[in-house]
This record gives C-alpha cells, sequence and structure tokens, in this order.
C-alpha cells in the first residue's frame, strides 16, 4: 500500500460536490464528503501544494460520535438541523460549496499502515470559548473604587461618608452656639455719651459753707446766661 503522500499538516481544500452517506463494512452509516487539496498553510502563508488530488473525509454516525460528527459538520459550513439534509436526493439539499480548511494526520489501524486521516479544521473544545461582557455599571463602580490608581494613587480603604447634618459641637462646649445679648462683644453695642452729674446741694461738714451746685462747664452746656447785674459800668 502506498506510503501517505500529503505530510501532516493543514490545507486549503475545494469542494467537489459530491457527498452523501454510506455504509462500512461493520455495518456502521457514515458521511463522506469529497474534495481537492489545492494548498498548504506555511506559517501565515498559503503555498500551492505541487500535486492536488481528490481526498474524502468519512465520519462515522453512532452513539458515540453523533455529537462529534455535529460539531465537524458546522465547522465545514453546515447550517441545517438534520443529518437528511445533507443527502442529495432531498428535495433541497445543503450541499458543501467553495473553499474550507482541513487538517491531514497520519494514522494506523487495520493493517498497520499509516494512512492519511483527513478532518475539519477546528477549535479544540474549550479552547475558545466565548466570554460575557459585564455590565457597564459595574464598570463606572470599578473606576470610582480603583480609578485613582491611574493617577499613581495607592489604593486603600474607602473614604468615610460625610456627614448630611449640621456638625454639632462637642458636649460642654459653646463654639459655634449663638451669643445671648448681654454677650455681644462691647464694640457691637453703640457707644452712650455720660451724662455729668452734679454734687448735692447742703452744707458741707468740712467747711461749714453751703454746698452750692456747681455750673456746669462751658463744653458741656454752653455759655452761661449774663443778667444785667453782672455788666460792669
Amino acid at each position: 500500500m502506498a506510503k501517505p503522500f500529503y505530510k501532516q499538516g493543514k490545507y486549503a481544500v475545494t469542494f467537489r460536490g459530491e457527498q452523501g452517506f454510506s455504509e462500512t463494512q461493520s455495518g456502521n452509516t457514515q458521511f463522506f464528503l469529497r474534495f481537492d487539496v489545492t494548498h498548504i498553510a506555511v506559517g501565515e502563508e498559503w503555498e500551492a501544494v505541487p500535486n492536488s488530488y481528490t481526498r474524502t473525509y468519512y465520519r462515522v454516525i453512532n452513539a458515540n460520535t453523533a455529537e462529534f460528527a455535529v460539531e465537524d459538520l458546522m465547522a465545514l459550513g453546515y447550517t441545517g438541523d438534520s443529518f437528511k439534509q445533507l443527502d442529495p436526493r432531498w428535495p433541497e439539499p445543503f450541499m458543501f460549496e467553495g473553499q474550507s480548511v482541513m487538517i491531514c494526520n497520519h494514522e494506523s489501524w487495520g493493517n498497520g499502515e499509516p494512512k492519511e486521516s483527513w478532518t475539519p479544521a477546528r477549535e479544540r473544545a474549550g479552547s475558545a470559548k466565548a466570554v460575557e461582557l459585564i455590565d457597564s455599571k459595574k464598570l463606572k463602580q470599578l473606576d470610582m473604587l480603583f480609578g485613582k490608581a491611574f493617577k499613581g494613587e495607592k489604593i486603600g480603604s474607602p473614604a468615610p461618608p460625610k456627614a448630611s447634618g449640621p456638625v454639632l459641637p462637642a458636649r460642654g462646649s459653646t463654639a459655634g452656639l449663638p451669643l445671648k445679648a448681654d454677650e455681644l462683644p462691647l464694640t457691637s453695642q453703640p457707644r452712650q455719651k455720660p451724662e455729668p452729674t452734679l454734687p448735692p446741694q447742703g452744707i458741707d461738714p468740712a467747711t461749714g459753707y453751703a454746698n452750692e451746685p456747681a455750673q456746669p462747664p462751658a463744653s458741656v452746656y454752653g455759655p452761661a446766661e449774663i443778667d444785667d447785674d453782672d455788666i460792669p459800668f
């Protein structure tokens, strides 16, 4: 038996429009799909193969392989929801067309001779899980809690909430309380002009003379009145 022609690797293929279901020697149902090998992946580039040959993809479908078969078909671009739609005899069958990517491996079974084994190129289970994005409100909360790290500030305990009501003075303290009327500073009260006081009338025991009321100063009451007896002639 001939050795594998294509080396192991990733290949670009073109479907030939030949597909359907057949039966294996052990009586299992299998799906087959024929394609032409056109290019091989070399790094990030595609290089044309020196010889383009037709190859066939086989997938046995039973209780142990049905789920893997569906994954393969979806990786190849199948959008139906049943196996019968892949039968070319169906009124409106799904036919694989255009190009796709297949993987060539070398496996040994039966007589032990290595053979080419072709499978669809798809991500392994769990290697490309969908990521669920968090709610935008949580992002705002994230910035409120830790956004200051972008400014070079250290992340510490959250600051205590600010008091919403008025700040009361400590017990026993009068700071901040309104003053009473008698506690107002003197500068806040209008300064009253003192009234002059006169000595009481009567006999001064020290001198024995009558204590007559003194005349108020002119600066306070103005000039004293002058009568005719006070004019000298």
